[in-house]
């Protein structure tokens, strides 16, 4: 029997892709932020000693405005350091300001305002005193005052409604 060639067939090999696994790419994780030294004695200490408190009591009339200009405090900045705070009244208490001082130096001082606020007590309502009297404040030494033309009659109120209802009582007891 004649040897037939026999070639084995085998199959078209069938285009097969690369097995591909879709896993997540892996990003990076993100790095730790370093942690801080811990805290030294010489970064430790009372309040007192790294800032001073201060208290100003401004002129009648002066806005919490003007004293945020670093050139309001030129006359007593070397008083000051960076952390210090300021608490700013006008004579009449009729507000509060709290600055933080960001940086002094030789006749400037930086400022920002941490709280402002403005008092509606009595102490700086509008009371009506008799017309011909008049009610003003005088400083932090006489207070209020009660004035009949050039003449101060009583001073040392602590309110203006005090002021305002003693010169009433004033005008009763002279008009008998």
């Amino acid at each position: 029997m004649p040897k037939e060639a026999t070639a084995k067939k085998t199959p078209a090999k069938e285009a097969k892709e690369p097995e591909v696994t879709q896993e997540p790419a892996k990003e990076a994780a993100p790095e730790a932020p370093a942690k801080s030294a811990p805290v030294t004695q010489s970064r430790f200490g009372l309040q007192a000693e790294f800032n001073t408190p201060w208290r100003v009591n401004v002129e009648l009339g002066t806005t919490p405005e003007e004293t945020l200009d670093e050139k309001y405090w030129q006359h007593i900045s070397q008083h000051f350091r960076p952390g210090d705070t300021i608490v700013v009244m006008p004579d009449d208490m009729s507000w509060k300001q709290v600055l933080h001082v960001v940086a002094s130096g030789r006749n400037y001082t930086i400022v920002e305002q941490e709280e402002f606020y403005q008092y509606k007590s009595a102490m700086v309502a509008s009371v009506d005193a008799p017309s011909e009297y008049d009610i003003e404040f005088a400083g932090s030494h006489y207070k209020w005052r009660v004035r009949l033309g050039d003449r101060v009659l009583k001073d040392g109120f602590e309110t203006r409604p005090l002021a305002a209802r003693w010169a009433a009582n004033h005008q009763a007891a002279t008009e008998r």
